[in-house]
């Protein structure tokens, strides 16, 4: 990751050369190959989708959709995902999270990455043991496609899945 305290989830182009042996990629970059499509944030998407991260992990945990979550958040952690498509319109952010007792946190959604306009926060509260959906009114409603940026305050909450909504 080169120093730098993140993680890319993207990959380099590789060339296959005739003898079936890939030629050394000399060096890697932060930006891959080029995205093929967008995210239709309209319907579920799992947390552990991202283009890129800072300071959270995955977990296998049995109740998530997939038993997969995303945990171990701490203040200034964030996902930020490219191509982001909000159709028509989206007005309401919905995810299911796991806050562990005592514990809780608020996410800050933005589009358009890390310079881009805050669009709403969704906080996170302890609930019921398990994985819970919550719904949040937007401050502003999206359309069309962008980049987006989680960034997560507070610990001791996981996320499974989430998504955007007309309503």
């Amino acid at each position: 990751n080169g120093g730098m305290g993140y993680r890319s989830t993207n990959i380099d182009k590789l060339t296959v050369r005739e003898d079936g042996k890939i030629e050394l990629i000399e060096v890697a970059t932060k930006l891959g190959v080029k995205q093929v499509g967008t995210l239709d944030v309209l319907n579920r998407v799992e947390a552990e989708t991202m283009s890129t991260m800072a300071g959270i992990n995955t977990r296998t945990y049995i109740g998530a959709s997939n038993n997969v979550a995303v945990n171990e958040f701490n203040t200034g952690d964030w996902i930020y995902l490219e191509g982001c498509d909000f159709g028509s319109g989206a007005n309401t952010f919905t995810a299911s999270v796991y806050a562990v007792e005592g514990q809780s946190g608020l996410m800050e959604i933005k589009v358009g990455g890390l310079g881009g306009e805050v669009v709403g926060y969704f906080e996170i509260t302890p609930g019921d043991e398990g994985f819970r959906e919550i719904s949040v009114k937007l401050d502003k409603e999206v359309s069309g496609v962008h980049n987006m940026l989680l960034t997560f305050y507070g610990e001791g909450f996981m996320m499974d899945y989430w998504k955007f909504s007309q309503e």
